[in-house]
């Protein structure tokens, strides 16, 4: 069984990271009645698999890693690889995004898929997702962040010191698709771009031009989920005025170009 779990949730790991975002794309159980293998470009989100029988085999380049019952799995956004399933296996899956408080993808560095064995959490969280992905979402929801939690990289959460970035950040996040650039940020701010820079940098971690980019980036991958948009007009909502330079760039960051990204999306739901 699938089914579309949009909704938008928050938590705190621990009182250093700041507030975090999840994003629950979908969720379902799935039978697999036959060997059957998918590949996935590039993902857009972090898959959580947690297998009740049955076994599948990821294909990482040359290397290969068995999913197995007994551990939950986590696959990390934008980590290529190829999955076969073997017949007669069963499992939960959650497809999510993670956002830190710059509101970056908490698992995209993470690299490798990751196994652990949770113990009475994984119980817990699949009995209250149902044997047929119908439990409740209220239910299961806060379980699921607790398994995330599990697998968040040390260091990776961007600490916020004091208060003076919040708004800046605020501002970036709701405006992200709005050609966004530092001189102009510096201007809002009443400071030198070189000050607000090395400002942001002290107290994120993050390089402020860096930032800008990957949020311009995370835009497009959601305006071209969206399909509404060709790209050219994605390239223009962004502030690009040479939809080529866009595509260049997009590639260098995402691994893929726009109308492949969107492509590979078109598959992405389909384990």
């Amino acid at each position: 069984m699938y089914r579309d779990d949009s909704g938008l949730f928050t938590w705190r790991p621990n009182i250093a990271s700041g507030e975090q975002r999840c994003l629950v794309l979908a969720s379902g159980v799935f039978p697999v009645e036959h060997d059957i293998s998918f590949q996935h470009p590039g993902p857009a989100f972090t898959r959580i698999f947690h297998f009740n029988t049955g076994s599948a085999v990821l294909s990482l380049g040359r290397k290969r890693l068995t999913l197995d019952p007994g551990r939950t799995w986590l696959l990390p956004t934008g980590r290529s690889f190829t999955v076969r399933y073997a017949a007669g296996s069963r499992f939960h899956f959650f497809h999510l995004r993670c956002l830190d408080a710059l509101g970056q993808d908490i698992f995209s560095t993470v690299g490798e898929p990751e196994g652990r064995d949770l113990g009475p959490l994984a119980a817990l969280l699949c009995a209250a997702h149902g044997n047929n992905g119908d439990g409740e979402c209220r239910l299961w929801q806060p379980l699921l962040l607790a398994a995330t939690a599990h697998f968040q990289p040390e260091g990776r959460t961007a600490a916020i010191r004091g208060e003076r970035h919040r708004e800046l950040i605020a501002h970036v996040l709701r405006h992200a698709g709005n050609a966004l650039n530092v001189a102009a940020l510096a201007k809002r701010e009443g400071l030198s771009p070189a000050a607000l820079s090395k400002r942001f940098q002290r107290d994120t971690g993050m390089g402020l031009k860096r930032w800008l980019l990957q949020t311009a980036m995370e835009r497009a991958r959601e305006l071209l989920a969206d399909g509404a948009l060709p790209v050219q007009a994605v390239a223009d909502r962004l502030g690009y005025a040479d939809p080529f330079h866009f595509q260049r760039v997009f590639k260098q960051c995402v691994g893929l170009t726009p109308s492949a990204f969107r492509r590979s999306l078109r598959m992405e739901h389909m384990d």
